[in-house]
């Protein structure tokens, strides 16, 4: 009797120990990571659809692993607040503009030398293939405790005013400019423009109450937050590419287990950054169609005189200004992947 209950027993702590085997992997598989992603664009704005594509892919692709809820309309963090709030840890996740890293770094500003770039991949290109750009680009990430996942561009920017068209430096004389980084200063100073600070929830009524005329802003913003009810004039070709991004804690994304970044990273971020981009662009073309058509506006392409006159002013005012206190060897690796001396 003695020896059959110690047969039982025995068998009994195989079959526990079997199980244990069976569902510990299965149990590990179904820890979830939750956190928050906070952004400030507004429910229509292209960022704010793509943050919420990249949520959504994050859960599909990682079977529900990994789940993210969204917080927009800067519901928790603005766009002066959210870069702060992802390095310390308030908020896991953020959408984040090319502007709100210039403080930071001031040499991330070049990527938006007006009329100076050919596009986002060349911009890019610095950041991500040059000894120089991948320096800062790498360096800021680390001091500020974050990681870039995924391109989620802004859009083309186009100079656009309220009152008249501007196809000549000489029409901004006089006109109050909205700027959101310091960084456009000398593009106001050198076209005699007044610049003046705002945010982008008060851009609105900025332009309705006529504090500001002019605003270099996306095709993208003025449909979203229906700034186009104002701006009836704009400059083509585009001004320059202002690119956002989705970042996330550092801390946080070291904690997840290899497996998942390796998914979240070749699964979601990587294509999100194309389709993003390449959307964009063909976004923006449409945004001038319906702009047009819709609400009166008039998209003056400058001829090549008007535009080497805009950029004579910037090539020997403006870029000078704007890369003198960078990095000369961020300097000279833009100049060489654009072939246009900034002094």
């Amino acid at each position: 009797m003695k020896s059959f209950i110690i047969r039982v027993l025995c068998a009994l702590a195989i079959t526990l120990a079997a199980i244990s085997l069976l569902a510990g992997p299965a149990l590990a598989q179904k820890e979830v990571y939750k956190a928050r992603l906070s952004y400030h664009w507004f429910p229509t704005h292209g960022c704010a659809i793509n943050s919420e594509k990249f949520a959504k892919m994050v859960k599909e692709k990682t079977n529900g692993q990994v789940d993210i809820t969204t917080f927009g309309s800067a519901q928790l963090y603005s766009l002066q607040e959210i870069v702060t709030a992802i390095s310390t840890g308030a908020v896991d996740f953020g959408g984040v503009v090319d502007t709100s890293f210039t403080a930071v770094d001031p040499n991330i500003g070049i990527g938006m030398l007006p009329y100076y770039w050919g596009g986002y991949e060349e911009i890019r290109q610095l950041w991500e293939e040059t000894p120089a750009g991948r320096e800062h680009w790498e360096g800021l990430q680390k001091k500020l405790n974050i990681k870039i996942l995924t391109y989620i561009p802004t859009g083309p920017v186009m100079l656009f005013s309220t009152k008249k068209a501007i196809p000549d430096p000489a029409d901004i004389q006089g006109l109050k400019a909205r700027y959101l980084s310091k960084s456009e200063m000398p593009v106001y100073e050198a076209l005699g423009a007044a610049p003046v600070f705002v945010q982008t929830t008060e851009i609105y009524t900025s332009l309705q109450s006529g504090m500001v005329d002019i605003v270099p802003t996306v095709l993208n913003a003025i449909k979203a937050y229906n700034w186009w009810d104002f701006l009836k004039f704009g400059n083509k070709p585009y001004m320059y590419y202002w690119d956002s991004y989705i970042a996330v804690n550092a801390s946080w994304w070291n904690k997840l287990p290899e497996n998942l970044r390796n998914t979240i990273m070749k699964e979601v971020c990587l294509p999100l950054s194309k389709g993003a981009t390449e959307e964009a662009m063909t976004l923006s073309d449409q945004i001038i169609g319906e702009w047009q058509r819709d609400r009166g506006g008039k998209a003056v392409t400058l001829t090549k005189e008007q535009q080497d006159s805009f950029k004579k002013i910037f090539r020997t005012k403006v870029w000078p200004a704007q890369v003198s206190k960078l990095d000369p060897a961020v300097v000279q690796a833009a100049e060489k992947i654009t072939g246009m001396a900034t002094k």
